[in-house]
């Protein structure tokens, strides 16, 4: 349900795949544009898909996408994986803390969407309770009472107590496997403005 004009934020983007996804998917960019393989032309030819291709109407849509990483190396990457699929002009990378996403100048962010670490290559689940703590707690700052918040993460529980810890209610929540981990994806709600 994210609106054209709402501010959707990727806390933690990495790579910009989240932002990246969203932006092709508002912009009718189809995922498989830049492959040329498929089993499909064996069965009806390459006439056939590029008819297909030829159909397809993209738009340049601007949009209110913004990744904050705290690394220099992965917002370079996110900017170039950007520029390759074409959608660089309306995503903003921020190099910036997403325990302190008040420094990184947004004020209403309407969506958060994030896929924070889980503790497999940063460190134990010590580090991983006090990174998911200080950002929830950080959200507060950046979030309105109708902001949407959604987290993927194999930390169920760690998420769970910081959740509580900080005020949200779990809305919803569903299991689904994630690059071969199983992980589950959290809508929270702010309890408390």
């Amino acid at each position: 349900n994210w609106k054209d004009n709402e501010v959707l934020l990727d806390p933690m983007c990495g790579s910009g795949t989240i932002l990246i996804e969203g932006a092709m998917i508002k912009r009718n960019i189809p995922p498989g544009k830049f492959r040329d393989d498929f089993a499909f032309i064996k069965i009806f030819g390459r006439e056939a898909l590029n008819e297909i291709k030829s159909q397809i109407v993209e738009n340049k849509k601007t949009l209110k996408l913004y990744g904050v990483e705290k690394f220099k190396k992965h917002i370079d990457g996110a900017v170039k994986n950007a520029e390759n699929v074409g959608v660089a002009d309306t995503i903003k990378f921020i190099e910036g803390d997403a325990t302190e996403l008040e420094k990184i100048g947004l004020k209403e962010v309407d969506v958060v969407i994030a896929n924070p670490p889980y503790g497999i290559r940063i460190g134990g689940k010590r580090m991983v309770r006090n990174l998911y703590n200080n950002f929830l707690n950080a959200l507060k700052k950046i979030t309105h009472d109708e902001s949407r918040i959604i987290i993927i993460t194999a930390e169920d529980k760690i998420l769970r107590n910081a959740s509580i810890n900080n005020n949200y209610k779990i809305k919803e929540e569903f299991r689904v496997m994630y690059g071969g981990l199983d992980t589950v994806v959290f809508v929270l709600e702010n309890e408390c403005p």
